[in-house]
């Protein structure tokens, strides 16, 4: 596993600071970081992912940044993809996902919970 996640925190924001691969063995362990950080965070608005440091992206890695960007909308929390290296920037463009990822969120604040009721049942 060759990945190292640091974070950086105020009580609106955060920086989780990615180096390293972002694959298969590894996308686990990101997703977990973010979910920890929304949870332990319930008044963030902000979710910066810095990945000046990442070496490698592959599909399960964009699958895992779909998940976090759905924790993120649901929550109410705007996901940030900073410092992108230009290997990224590119998977981003081919794969047509970028403004998707970084969209606002859509959920209302206070909503989260129906939100997530929907997912699971599939109505609210």
């Amino acid at each position: 596993m060759n990945l190292t996640l640091t974070s950086d925190t105020t009580s609106r924001s955060a920086i989780l600071h990615i180096a390293g691969d972002v694959d298969y063995t590894t996308t686990p362990a990101l997703v977990e970081a973010a979910v920890k950080l929304l949870a332990d965070q319930p008044a963030l608005r902000d979710l910066h992912l810095d990945c000046a440091q990442m070496t490698i992206c592959d599909s399960s890695g964009i699958s895992g940044l779909i998940a976090i960007h759905n924790r993120t909308s649901t929550a109410g929390v705007h996901l940030h993809l900073d410092r992108r290296p230009k290997f990224f920037d590119r998977i981003l463009e081919i794969t047509g996902i970028l403004e998707h990822l970084i969209s606002a969120p859509s959920a209302r604040p206070g909503r989260a919970a129906d939100v997530e009721m929907a997912d699971e049942s599939g109505a609210v």
